[in-house]
């Protein structure tokens, strides 16, 4: 799934689903392709879907709204170890982005890891990572 949402984009049907949208990190520039939707779509405007009424599109976000921790977990670890392609360089900065973006959907390892890093304790993932000792945020993750 980590590999899959590397390269997702947010287009119209994600939309007309009602799915959130999934947060990408700054700091890989490959993560990011330009997407024309039109050229993809053939012969038919897949951006009408948003206009179409869609019943289980509330549900469908509340659901969506809580998943998503544990994938940008595995990112996090995925970055750190540069694992998405070969010969990838490790990239913290965006380990540190994705295991941040677990911790805001409320996903427990994540939050442990964070306010371990900002406590001074060693962990098993994000171990590049030492930040100066911040109590306050270390709460917060707590």
């Amino acid at each position: 799934m980590a590999k899959f949402f590397r390269t997702y984009r947010y287009n119209p049907l994600c939309e007309w689903l009602g799915l959130e949208r999934f947060k990408q990190s700054p700091y890989d520039p490959a993560a990011h392709p330009e997407m024309e939707w039109a050229k993809l779509t053939h012969d038919w405007n897949l951006s009408d879907l948003s206009k179409k009424p869609n019943a289980y599109r509330e549900a469908i976000r509340k659901r969506s709204s809580k998943l998503g921790g544990d994938v940008h977990f595995q990112m996090a670890k995925m970055y750190e170890m540069g694992s998405f392609v070969p010969d990838m360089e490790p990239c913290l900065k965006s380990a540190v982005f994705h295991c941040e973006a677990s911790a805001e959907l409320g996903f427990v390892p994540a939050n442990i890891c964070l306010a371990q890093c900002y406590s001074g304790i060693s962990t098993d993932v994000l171990q590049g990572f030492n930040p100066d000792e911040d109590h306050n945020k270390a709460f917060q993750y707590w």
